[in-house]
């Protein structure tokens, strides 16, 4: 009989997945860094936000797909695997995961893709050095997000019958765009340069869930790492992860009201071995 993986035995399989990718990172010279809510339990907690429960690392995109080519050749799990859509044109997000293949997690999404327990990779992308066309091009991105994530949703009898309608409609409208093709266009937006530096805005494009200027930032932050800890280990991130941070979230030090302290996942998990 599988055995069920509780919110604090998925913690702990999601920290040997990310000193799995931490250790490749450094063996193989690639940047990363930890950010966005992981960040935040970083810098404020020392550790997982005390109602999250997910992992969330970022890579500049010409390390991502140096990573995306050779880690699961490199790994030394057998049971840890970078997905993609690169890799594997069946996985249904335009950003990668690194999966324990030895557990199963189940979320609420439209597609039958088996997944196990994760942290999410998100490239990050050259913008532009000027802000204006920074803003316009994450706004297109937005648009393009958009149909992924309601390709992506499923009904739900919960839901208020009005936004199933929404999304109704919503499917409608994405069904004119394969998930392939989409995904496709996100994942060349923008050309590398030649040099492989930064423009001076840059921006995560794929899986933006705002098309908005918190989303654009100044190339500088990400010009170095920093250590930080997490959960009793130290991890990289990016030098000005204090301005990305405010950037994104505001006063980012300061505990959201007690109502909006809760997971925002769904899932349940178990092993498949």
């Amino acid at each position: 009989m599988s055995k069920n993986i509780d919110v604090n035995e998925l913690k702990k399989i999601q920290i040997d997945i990310l000193n799995e990718f931490s250790d490749y990172c450094a063996e193989n010279g690639l940047t990363y860094y930890i950010t966005y809510g992981t960040l935040i339990g970083a810098v404020r907690h020392k550790g997982y936000i005390p109602w999250d429960d997910d992992i969330d690392v970022m890579m500049p995109r010409a390390d991502y797909i140096k990573f995306l080519e050779g880690f699961n050749t490199g790994t030394k799990s057998d049971d840890i695997r970078a997905i993609s859509h690169e890799i594997d044109p069946e996985y249904y997000l335009s950003f990668a995961k690194v999966t324990n293949t030895s557990t199963v997690l189940q979320e609420d999404v439209n597609s039958d893709y088996q997944i196990g327990v994760y942290i999410d990779v998100f490239p990050l992308d050259n913008l532009d050095d000027d802000y204006e066309t920074a803003k316009k091009l994450m706004k297109k991105a937005f648009r393009y997000n958009e149909l992924i994530i309601l390709k992506n949703l499923t009904f739900n009898k919960d839901r208020a019958w009005y936004k199933n309608a929404v999304l109704g409609a919503g499917k409608v409208l994405s069904s004119f765009w394969s998930r392939d093709r989409l995904i496709k266009k996100l994942n060349n937006f923008r050309p590398l340069k030649e040099d492989g530096s930064f423009t001076k805005y840059v921006g995560m494009i794929n899986g933006i869930y705002s098309g908005g200027e918190e989303g654009i930032f100044d190339a500088e932050w990400f010009e170095g790492t920093v250590e930080v800890e997490f959960e009793g280990q130290h991890y990289l991130t990016n030098t000005g992860y204090d301005a990305f941070l405010r950037k994104y979230y505001g006063d980012y030090m300061k505990l959201p009201p007690a109502e909006q302290q809760v997971t925002h996942h769904v899932f349940k998990a178990w092993y498949n071995k």
